[in-house]
């Protein structure tokens, strides 16, 4: 094994670890030592791959963001494969947030706390979105845009990445809020939840169309 991959190998052996501390005691209350300690890493180790702690937590949210948008990505797929347009592509994978939702809502409240982090010690999205690989272009929610512009169904003017990031900066925050103030996961809060979530779509829904 060379030492790009062991340098590689003892990164992502620090990363699990420190979600899995992140989880169960909070990102604030981690400590690079009982990462290390976690991952059977030396401390010195840790600075050397990120710098501080600050660098530590910018790898995490990037390979935890990384995550969640392939994890996303992977469920939408089937949807371009079918024969709609791409109006109602956009139309099916916007009215299954709610479920996403459901199913990742502890997730939501994990990148909340990152994202917290992230505000209060001055790290910088760049260097993070610079540790993220994956090409967004090709991205379900990107093809159905673009297949809605060729069909005459989705607006021409406008922007297919710059959409995706609104669609994406607009509904995630917006299920971060309702996974932190959602009381205790019961039915009036998920009724709540579901009808603000359908609501954001629909709003989505009627700014991309062609009228």
């Amino acid at each position: 094994m060379s030492q790009t991959d062991i340098r590689d190998n003892n990164k992502q052996l620090a990363i699990e670890a420190a979600l899995s501390l992140f989880r169960e005691k909070g990102v604030e209350a981690t400590t690079l030592a009982e990462v290390a300690a976690a991952s059977g890493l030396a401390s010195r180790s840790l600075y050397r791959y990120f710098g501080d702690r600050e660098g530590l937590v910018s790898a995490v949210a990037a390979r935890y963001w990384s995550y969640m948008l392939e994890t996303v990505d992977e469920i939408y797929r089937f949807v371009t494969e079918e024969e709609v347009t791409g109006y109602e592509m956009l139309k099916k994978m916007t009215g299954s947030f709610y479920e996403i939702y459901i199913q990742r809502r502890g997730s939501m409240v994990m990148l909340l706390e990152i994202e917290a982090f992230i505000i209060r010690h001055n790290v910088k999205y760049s260097d993070i979105t610079s540790l993220m690989t994956a090409d967004r272009s090709n991205s379900p929610f990107a093809y159905a845009l673009r297949r809605g512009q060729e069909d005459g169904t989705i607006r021409s003017d406008l922007d297919v990445s710059c959409t995706c990031l609104l669609i994406r900066n607009l509904v995630l925050p917006l299920m971060q809020r309702l996974a932190c103030t959602e009381s205790g996961g019961g039915p009036s809060g998920r009724e709540l939840a579901k009808s603000h979530i359908e609501a954001c779509c629909a709003m989505l829904l009627d700014y991309v169309r062609v009228r």
